[in-house]
C-alpha cells in the first residue's frame, strides 16, 4: 500500500507524483488538501496484523 502524493499544486492528478513505500513504524504526515492516493494492500494471512492498520487525525491551529 504506497502513497501517493500528487505533485501538482492545483490539486491536479497530472501523473507526477511523489511515492511514498510503507516502512513498519512509521509516519507521515502532509497537508489534507493535498491530492493523495493510497494503493491497495495484499495479505495471504487471515490474521489483521499482518496487514496494514491506519491511523487518521487532525491537527488544528487555535483561531
Amino acid at each position: 500500500g504506497d502513497l501517493l502524493l500528487h505533485d501538482d499544486e492545483e490539486g491536479n492528478a497530472n501523473g507526477h507524483y511523489t511515492r511514498i513505500a510503507p516502512i513498519n513504524n512509521s509516519l507521515v504526515f502532509f497537508p489534507a488538501d493535498r491530492l493523495h492516493e493510497v494503493l491497495p494492500v495484499t495479505c495471504d494471512s487471515a490474521d489483521p496484523l499482518d496487514g496494514r492498520i491506519t491511523v487518521n487525525g487532525w491537527f488544528h491551529t487555535p483561531e
